[in-house]
């Protein structure tokens, strides 16, 4: 995809030298292929929380800086996240985690699912305390390759945070 293009937004921290977290998702879809994929879960759902987190992030004057990305690629094998992740623009190491909003609509039973909490379990706290105030039931799981050899899904490597866990980023998924 000569043509593509990862769209960016950055909000300094007010920390000196804090690695940045990185919010993302992908815009690009399936489209047609035999059948018509339009793209509202996968992943406008994603591209929708990204543009809400985003003045949010600018009003609270994070101590991190937050790098908001809007990948394209992902559906053509995760290009644009391999495009940034490790350039010069944006070093693995410069990065404390990635945040990726893939397919983001809840289900009918009010229920979301998180995975990457098995490779960094510092975050599944955080996330526990995200679980407790919101209406919306967090399950976990789906990051664990032995996960698929049990019949579960591995999500480790299904969208664009896997770029970034390769790199040795943490993610949230």
């Amino acid at each position: 995809a000569r043509d593509a293009a990862n769209v960016l937004g950055l909000v300094t921290g007010t920390a000196r030298g804090a690695h940045t977290i990185v919010v993302s998702a992908h815009y690009d879809h399936l489209g047609v292929r035999g059948v018509t994929y339009p793209g509202a879960d996968d992943n406008a759902s994603g591209v929708a929380v990204l543009l809400a987190v985003a003045p949010q992030v600018r009003r609270t004057a994070p101590r991190h800086p937050v790098l908001l990305v809007a990948f394209d690629a992902e559906e053509l094998g995760l290009r644009g996240a391999e495009a940034l992740v490790g350039s010069a623009l944006l070093p693995a190491a410069s990065v404390a985690l990635n945040v990726n909003l893939d397919m983001v609509s809840r289900n009918d039973a009010n229920e979301i699912f998180a995975s990457g909490t098995a490779y960094t379990p510092s975050l599944k706290p955080i996330l526990d305390d995200v679980l407790r105030r919101s209406a919306v039931k967090i399950l976990f799981g789906h990051g664990r390759p032995e996960a698929s050899r049990r019949g579960a899904d591995d999500w480790t490597d299904d969208s664009d945070h896997g770029v970034f866990h390769k790199a040795g980023v943490p993610f949230v998924y």
